[in-house]
């Protein structure tokens, strides 16, 4: 017997053919937003980093014009020394400012790629799962299309149906599929078989009551 190419991207069956496909462009389309999102907030953070360069800006210059003031008035005999001083005190102000406006940057700057990463990654995530869910799927539809050329392999398969198929599944085969399968009652195990493979999105082969070649 033979039930076609033995690696499949896609379902037979119609329905889970198209819910496959939907299944990959969604897949797609979240990657694609997933990334985009990750570099719209690299961008967003990156732009906190302007208004902590604005106050880096406005401290250096309280510090720097109150600095230059006051070593200019410490100059005055006699009361020089005592105008610097307030001067000096409001100068250290605004170099604390400066020192919070290169902070602000600082985090900033370190903040973007990570954050970035971090949400990129959680649609990525999703999207790998769905990936390692396709991907088991074609393994399994491989394997099952290999045991389905050899008398074995459709026995094995009808095994694995009596095994993970549901009771109304096979017993609208055989009322009593396991005795059917293991006195080797070729119609029940070929049926069975068939079970397996419509539960993976398989076109059942015509086989059924024939030995496998």
């Amino acid at each position: 017997m033979n039930t076609g190419p033995t690696w499949k991207l896609y379902a037979d069956t119609p329905g889970r053919r198209l819910a496959q496909l939907l299944g990959d462009l969604l897949a797609l389309g979240l990657a694609v937003l997933a990334i985009r999102a990750g570099q719209v907030v690299h961008r967003r953070v990156r732009e906190l980093v302007a208004p902590g360069r604005e106050l880096e800006e406005a401290g250096t210059r309280v510090h720097d014009s109150l600095a230059t003031t006051g070593a200019e008035l410490s100059g005055i005999p006699g009361v020089g020394d005592a105008l610097r001083q307030p001067l000096d005190a409001v100068a250290a102000t605004g170099g604390s400012i400066a020192s919070i406006g290169r902070a602000q940057q600082n985090l900033m700057n370190e903040l973007a790629t990570p954050l970035a990463l971090l949400v990129a990654l959680a649609g990525l995530l999703l999207v790998a799962c769905w990936v390692v869910a396709r991907a088991r799927w074609v393994r399994a539809v491989r394997e099952a299309c290999r045991m389905a050329t050899s008398q074995a392999g459709v026995r094995l398969l009808a095994l694995r149906a009596l095994t993970s198929r549901s009771v109304d599944s096979l017993t609208a085969v055989h009322p009593d599929p396991a005795t059917a399968w293991r006195e080797g009652d070729a119609d029940a195990t070929a049926e069975l078989a068939e079970v397996q493979l419509r539960a993976l999105g398989l076109r059942a082969p015509s086989w059924r009551g024939r030995d496998a070649t």
